[in-house]
């Protein structure tokens, strides 16, 4: 059993990569073949994690693990009341995130890692750093946002590669993917990669070192950064890069016209009934039915598409997630715990993702996080024994169904 769960895991962790690379392919090509390998890859994924959960029947059951199902179930209850249960596309962009997270909580409960995760993270790696450059390369001669979106998968690939791989891999890494977010342009991107490799080191100086040493070891990683800061001020100059002129030009632009995207939503939010700013319009209800000036595209701030595509709950339980990561990530800095700099360098993607453009609503960005949270939660409740079983996690189901209630008996009033 335990070697059939092992492959199950593994053959996921492939689809994962798969996923990603005909996504970033299919961006650059606008083939729909890789389409089609993109959302087979998750469909994959999908019922791959569900045999895992039918044959392993769960360690235990805690409150972080029902905060994610209700993740799944909330928004798909949502969409078809509203009638927006889009299929395939519900099962790609709700489902799949919160599912890998739970399967792979589950396996290192228990369990630890293959060993063929080590060269899969290191040649995944390396095949998306490579594929990002025809990616980079098509921003120049044309604007393609999508094509240089996907470019992102380096920065949230990169936690796993400080979780499994050497340190001087790590290192190597994060100067190439630094480099490609400075060849990119994107703002984003670039101060995911400075502000988490920095978070990074900073703390993986802290949990390592002695009180005597850690002065010592922050300095020389400051000195560090001073020489990668003024080298990457060098090659903006030489290659004529405009990422320096984005950045300063945030406050002018309104952040490529976020800000008109997010008044235009929060008033279109303002203007629903009640029943929908509490429950909400259902599955990327911005993209389909608000389409913000014309376009069909997402709200850039996870939270407010969250609050106006599943109301008040739904952005109740994306922030009860957040700040459960968040939480315990402090905690595992504060107890020195081995996977405290990693998770560090998570937050940063997280939270910067979430405010500027898309996390938590794709099944994108979030997939190679979301197998990284599950593999550290998993370790790090399996040594603390945090079994937090029915009585703190029941209460989340339980909001649920009187919520559900509450609403039949609202439209049945209309």
């Amino acid at each position: 059993m335990k070697m059939r769960l092992k492959d199950i895991i593994s053959l996921i962790y492939i689809f994962v990569f798969i996923a990603v690379i005909a996504e970033m392919r299919f961006t650059l090509t606008d083939v729909y073949a890789w389409r089609i390998l993109y959302h087979a890859s998750i469909l994959a994924i999908n019922a791959l994690c569900t045999i895992y959960l039918f044959l392993k029947r769960f360690n235990y059951l805690n409150s972080f693990v029902l905060l994610l199902f209700s993740i799944i179930i909330y928004p798909i209850i949502i969409s078809v009341i509203q009638g927006l249960f889009i299929f395939p596309m519900i099962m790609v962009d709700v489902v799949t995130w919160p599912l890998l997270f739970v399967v792979f909580l589950d396996y290192s409960m228990t369990n630890d890692l293959p060993v063929s995760f080590k060269w899969i993270t290191k040649y995944g790696m390396a095949l998306i750093c490579l594929l990002s450059i025809p990616n980079i390369v098509l921003q120049y001669s044309t604007v393609k946002g999508s094509a240089i979106f996907t470019t992102y998968f380096c920065l949230t690939f990169l936690p796993m590669l400080y979780l499994v791989n050497t340190r001087r891999q790590a290192a190597i890494f994060s100067f190439l993917v630094g480099g490609l977010m400075l060849f990119s342009s994107k703002r984003a991107g670039y101060i995911v990669v400075l502000l988490g490799v920095g978070v990074y080191y900073t703390l993986l100086i802290y949990v390592r070192s002695g009180a005597r040493g850690r002065l010592k070891q922050l300095r020389k990683l400051l000195i560090t950064f001073i020489f990668v800061i003024l080298l990457l001020f060098v090659v903006v100059e030489i290659f004529d890069l405009n990422i320096l002129k984005r950045l300063f030009s945030i406050i002018e632009d309104g952040g490529s016209g976020r800000i008109k995207i997010w008044n235009l939503i929060f008033e279109r939010y303002r203007s629903s009934s009640a029943v929908d700013k509490i429950f909400g319009h259902g599955f990327h209800a911005v993209f389909y039915r608000i389409a913000p000036f014309g376009i069909s595209r997402y709200a850039h701030n996870s939270f407010l598409e969250t609050l106006y595509d599943y109301g008040v709950i739904g952005l109740m339980l994306i922030v009860m997630f957040t700040v459960r990561i968040t939480s315990i990530t402090v905690k595992m800095v504060m107890q020195k715990h081995p996977l405290a700099p990693a998770m560090g360098y998570s937050l940063v993607p997280l939270y910067v993702f979430s405010l500027v453009s898309y996390f938590f609503e794709q099944s994108m960005l979030i997939l190679p996080l979301s197998v990284f949270w599950g593999i550290c939660l998993g370790k790090y409740f399996a040594k603390k024994n945090d079994k937090l079983s029915t009585f703190h996690g029941v209460w989340i189901p339980t909001c649920l169904v009187n919520i559900f209630y509450f609403w039949k008996k609202n439209k049945k009033g209309e």
